[in-house]
């Protein structure tokens, strides 16, 4: 979904879904957000903050057919330039309200081809990233990613490899 939005011209704002209530609101406004794509609970965390949401006009739960059979209306993608903001990344939020950190397209592929080369990725290379979702290095190593619900590394290499071997 991430490449999908970025090769169709939007922004993508990578956001913790498990952020409190308050907080997840707080970022779903600073970014903007038209379109909200989470888990089941996480809507139900956000249904009584919409009102909160001005610019929120629609949240997809992951796995559940669209009722409306999920026609884009009249949106159409425009071409975008190099310096487009292309993602919003949030900080923790450690010392205070996460922030906002913006990248441009030019920015994601400058980093995505700089860790390639400083790892000596290859398009042969297989990338385990133990991260979750929304930890800028997952996003911007533009790699295939395993999604993994163990906490355990070597458990997660051990099933990277089954896969290689296909």
């Amino acid at each position: 979904m991430y490449y999908g939005i970025l090769r169709a011209c939007g922004t993508a704002a990578v956001v913790d879904p498990w952020l409190p209530a308050p907080v997840l609101a707080y970022v779903l406004r600073l970014s903007k957000a038209r379109l909200a794509v989470v888990p089941r609970e996480v809507r139900e965390r956000l249904l009584p903050l919409l009102d909160t949401l001005p610019d929120l006009q629609r949240v997809l739960v992951l796995g559940e057919e669209l009722a409306d059979g999920g026609g884009g209306g009249d949106w159409h993608p425009t071409a975008t330039a190099e310096e487009d903001r292309a993602v919003i990344l949030f900080t923790s939020g450690s010392t205070g309200v996460p922030k906002a950190v913006q990248l441009s397209h030019r920015n994601i592929k400058v980093n995505a081809a700089q860790m390639a080369a400083a790892h000596r990725i290859s398009s042969s290379s297989t990338v385990l990233l133990h991260l979750p979702m929304h930890m800028n290095t997952a996003v911007s190593m533009a790699a295939t990613q395993v999604l993994c619900t163990s906490s355990r590394p070597e458990l997660t290499a051990s099933s990277v490899s089954a896969l290689r071997r296909g």
